[in-house]
This record gives structure tokens, sequence and C-alpha cells, in this order.
């Protein structure tokens, strides 16, 4: 997803922007899209609203 659309999801969803960290994109990575986020994803995770989220974006 790129950076854009994935903040603009956070901020619809309640959450708020943390940190945004840049990494070398790997492998099957688009420069631009967000490859990591925490707290992390998962069938079990919970988040508060108005919690921060940080993303990892592919350079």
């Amino acid at each position: 997803m790129p950076e854009d659309e994935a903040i603009t999801l956070l901020i619809g969803q309640g959450l708020q922007k943390g940190e945004v960290f840049e990494q070398a994109a790997e492998d099957g990575q688009v420069p631009g899209t967000v490859v990591r986020q925490r707290p992390l994803a998962g069938p079990d995770a919970t988040i508060r609203m108005g919690q921060l989220v940080d993303i990892w974006v592919a350079k």
C-alpha cells in the first residue's frame, strides 16, 4: 500500500501516524509502499483508538 493511502487509512480508523521510517526495498517490494508497521498487525492484535502507528516505507 502506498504511504499516503496508509496514512489516510490510519486516520480514517481513528489512529494516529507515528514515526515514518525508510528502509531499502527488498526483492518484490515496490519503493514508496509500506512494508512494516508497529504495532504489528495480526488476527489477535488489538490497538486503542488514537494510538500511534509507526510505519516503514520501502525506499
